[in-house]
């Protein structure tokens, strides 16, 4: 199994400032440019016209992603500010958001950006009040012990011998029930971050090792230990063997998750496993359109024709590629040019009611 990691972050906050317009700080950047010429002002001030808001705040960038690296770190901040702004000024008759997610996805497009999909999670101490955890934005409930954020705290504690007291915020977007591997970057982010808040003067990189870390994560689940860390990787094993595939291409994608979730064990429980103990080596688009292949497709296709025939749209509108992502419901289409991509995610946005994302793969990650 091959996997590909989508999200690499740089760090934005966000405060009220009482009327004194916008006022934006950067740090850690390698470059420098006009005020009015960066993305997240772009975003902020394309924001105000389309909802008719003046955004009286502080922004404040943290950046971590190597500028001119192919990276996506300005697009994925320009898109993070449009999604915080509509959740600043929503209303109570628009809890979602002030704009809808059309308008939003128009927005981006004109800043030339991606709509980068990721969740976020946020931790602060609590002076020893313990555990406590909210979620916001998901369209799934379930007991709190049983997210896989409370259940990689309780791990942690138990293997470190720590107590969490921790307030933990996680904000979903990435869509359940759609194979997008949301909730195993949500507890493999959970470890590494625990992993560092408690970490010790002797052992700066960590409380505990790399290797117990991984144990804890595929207690959690067979994919997490590749969202540890993760690269583009040949993964065998119950998901503890990971091979990074280093010459592995960078693409362009259109995500759509239809108005349907498939729960995993379903999805496993009925897939055609196929028995092999060699992989195609993928070193470009060339290969990568040779071996396209998702073995749940052998039952999911064939349960849910809704699948195939958004991989048909997606091919329509100019993929060189479609799979089901994981064990669904989402499907993927892969581009190798900008312009193809932003044309085929404008088209889907107005021919498909669901959701639609368009992201790009990345080679490195870090989550703090």
């Amino acid at each position: 199994m091959h996997m590909v990691p989508v999200n690499l972050f740089d760090s934005l906050s966000f405060s009220k400032n009482n009327k004194k317009g916008l006022n934006f700080q950067m740090n850690g950047a390698t470059f420098s440019e006009p005020l009015e010429e960066n993305l997240v002002v772009r975003a902020v001030k394309l924001f105000e016209k389309a909802a008719g808001v003046i955004a009286d705040l502080d922004i404040m960038l943290e950046k971590h992603i190597p500028s001119g690296a192919g990276l996506g770190g300005g697009s994925g901040n320009a898109a993070g500010t449009l999604q915080a702004l509509n959740h600043i000024f929503r209303l109570p008759s628009s809890p979602a958001g002030l704009l809808t997610k059309e308008t939003l996805s128009e927005l981006a497009l004109e800043l030339g950006s991606d709509v980068s999909l990721y969740d976020t999670l946020s931790f602060s101490k609590n002076n020893k009040k313990g555990l406590n955890f909210q979620m916001n934005g998901a369209t799934f409930s379930e007991p709190l012990e049983e997210n896989l954020v409370v259940r990689a705290v309780r791990l942690f504690e138990k293997a470190a011998g720590v107590i969490a007291d921790l307030n933990i915020t996680l904000e979903k977007h990435i869509p359940s029930g759609a194979g997008l591997g949301g909730g195993s970057g949500n507890a493999a982010g959970t470890l590494q971050a625990l992993n560092h808040i408690f970490r010790l003067p002797s052992s700066p990189a960590g409380l505990l090792t790399k290797e117990t870390l991984s144990e804890l994560a595929l207690e959690l689940g067979s994919d997490v230990p590749f969202f540890l860390e993760p690269v583009p990787c040949e993964i065998r094993g119950r998901g503890e063997k990971l091979n990074p595939l280093i010459e592995y291409p960078e693409f362009l994608l259109v995500i759509i998750k239809p108005d349907l979730s498939i729960p995993t064990p379903v999805a496993y429980q009925n897939c055609i496993p196929e028995d092999r103990t060699d992989f195609p080596q993928v070193k470009s688009f060339a290969d990568l359109k040779s071996h396209l292949n998702n073995q749940f497709e052998t039952s999911l296709l064939s349960q849910y024709p809704l699948l195939s025939e958004l991989k048909s749209l997606l091919l329509q509108n100019g993929a060189f590629g479609a799979l089901v992502s994981g064990s669904g419901s989402a499907v993927f289409g892969i581009f190798n040019k900008k312009d193809q991509q932003k044309h085929a995610f404008k088209n889907l946005s107005c021919l498909y009611p669901g959701q639609i994302f368009s992201c790009e793969t990345l080679t490195t990650h870090r989550y703090y």
